[in-house]
């Protein structure tokens, strides 16, 4: 089980944490015939069982091993050319995914800002659902994100865009390379809301390229601000948490992967109780 810090169950509290989702959290749910959406490493490898180019497929399955996944999907993009989308869309629409339990979780820690790099729209789907509609979902590529920073609504932020805009969703290495000089202003957007709240990552790897660019430029701009979080199904050696805290002020929170990461749903299952017990702490103490 997580051992969940108290800075951030306070955080979380007062609604001052930014919860940001990665392909692990989607991971939990179940669609048509069992299937469930696919890591971006599991994406490229589906992808290159289709390209017709048997030189290129063995290309793009070289970077994949060597973990230079954003070549790899730049190389898979142009290699499928039309079959891009279809297989986009295979893999995460048609099954129907519906929300699982870690969705309930994490909707219920409350949190006003929720951050997703997934193009599916289950949470989104989920958040609107539960909400009764009153959730604003917005993407990276729409200029009034900013607008909505500062009002009381609760906001889910697309930062890669969405399933709904296919050519718009930042997968590729040019699309990273393209977003960052055409949409300055949200990843500026993005630098700020870094400095003011604490971040808390859950089904992201650390080896992901915004988030290694966000964290690794907050720490040399701010060396002295408060840590950030990540849940991590997987074991660090003291030595290398050390090095992760150094260079992206990342606190590592680690958990036993096995059934299906049922560890971490269950590690925030108790989250949502510790934060409200935190609230209600607040309420009687009215130290807001």
């Amino acid at each position: 089980m997580i051992a969940w810090p108290t800075p951030l169950i306070d955080e979380l509290a007062r609604r001052r944490a930014i919860i940001f989702l990665g392909s692990g959290v989607s991971k939990n749910s179940m669609g048509i015939g069992g299937k469930r959406p696919p890591l971006w490493k599991e994406f490229l490898e589906l992808g290159v069982i289709r390209c017709a180019d048997k030189k290129r497929a063995r290309e793009i399955s070289k970077l994949i091993k060597e973990s230079d996944l954003l070549t790899a999907c730049e190389l898979l993009h142009d290699a499928l050319g039309n079959e891009w989308e279809n297989l986009i869309l295979e893999e995460f629409v048609n099954p129907q995914y519906p929300p699982s339990e870690i969705h309930q979780h994490i909707f219920s820690l409350d949190s006003r800002l929720v951050i997703t790099q997934n193009f599916d729209k289950i949470y989104d789907t989920y958040a609107s659902a539960a909400s009764q509609g009153t959730v604003v979902v917005k993407s990276y590529d729409e200029g009034d994100v900013s607008n909505f920073i500062r009002k009381r609504q609760r906001l889910v932020i697309k930062a890669h865009g969405s399933i709904d805009a296919p050519n718009d969703m930042v997968f590729t290495k040019g699309d990273y390379a393209r977003a960052r000089h055409k949409f300055a202003a949200f990843y500026a957007l993005l630098d700020g809301l870094m400095l003011t709240h604490t971040c808390l990552f859950l089904g992201c790897g650390i080896n992901d390229p915004d988030i290694q660019v966000l964290l690794e430029r907050n720490v040399q701009l701010h060396p002295t601000s408060n840590p950030h979080y990540i849940a991590m199904g997987a074991r660090y050696s003291d030595e290398f948490r050390r090095a992760v805290k150094k260079t992206m002020n990342l606190e590592l929170l680690q958990y036993n992967p096995k059934d299906n990461h049922s560890e971490l749903r269950s590690s925030l299952e108790t989250l949502v109780e510790l934060v409200d017990q935190k609230k209600q702490d607040l309420v009687n103490t009215r130290d807001w």
